[in-house]
């Protein structure tokens, strides 16, 4: 699966790359949790957010003067503070770090000259996952599944000096947990700045 989304990333930028596309970096704040359901008798799986950090670049492609598609690649910090209870009570409290490589898909609408609005699919690649409870810190990269894929929804303001920022909300479609008793998923409000290198 891996090598799938690896390839679909070079297939894509690449075709891009010899269209003339526009190009920039980007950089901020993922802001995310995580939807945990347990079927475990008697054990509940409450969650809130953290924050990690997202950055990575991005290439676009202009079809006429307000659409466009863009692909970019980002590394990206996801996961929750989770707390288990136990019959009504709190036993255990942990920050679930993971680290994926996210590759979204978007199709941009330029309202106006400078705001567009995006959507598409986002494909991801876990590379790390630990759990912390503020004394050690636990691999759990066996207990998770290898990728991840999430519909992304956003907008994106053009600034002066060729900045741009953007604002999306990333829903995780698929349950990223490899443990039965246990589903996952990811979910991620995004903050980021950006700086177009070429066009636009």
């Amino acid at each position: 699966m891996r090598k799938i989304y690896i390839t679909l990333a070079l297939l894509i930028i690449g075709t891009l790359s010899f269209a003339g596309p526009g190009l920039g970096i980007k950089g901020g704040a993922n802001f995310a949790s995580q939807n945990t359901s347990s079927f475990l008798p008697s054990v509940e799986i409450s969650t809130s957010n953290i924050t990690g950090f997202v950055g990575g670049a991005y290439l676009n492609y202009f079809f006429g003067d307000k659409s466009a598609i863009q692909i970019e690649l980002l590394y990206s910090r996801k996961g929750s503070v989770s707390e288990i209870l136990q019959g009504g009570s709190s036993v255990q409290s942990n920050d679930n770090k993971l680290t994926y490589f996210d590759i979204p898909v978007l199709f941009r609408w330029q309202i106006i000259k400078f705001l567009n609005i995006h959507a598409g699919p986002q494909f991801s690649i876990l590379t790390k996952a630990v759990t912390e409870d503020g004394t050690t810190s636990e691999d759990i990269k066996d207990e998770l599944k290898n990728s991840d894929f999430g519909l992304i929804v956003g907008a994106e303001a053009n600034l002066p000096l060729r900045l741009n920022i953007t604002a999306r909300y990333i829903f995780g479609l698929t349950d990223i947990s490899d443990v039965d008793e246990i589903k996952m998923k990811n979910s991620t409000f995004q903050l980021t700045l950006g700086i177009r290198l070429i066009g636009n």
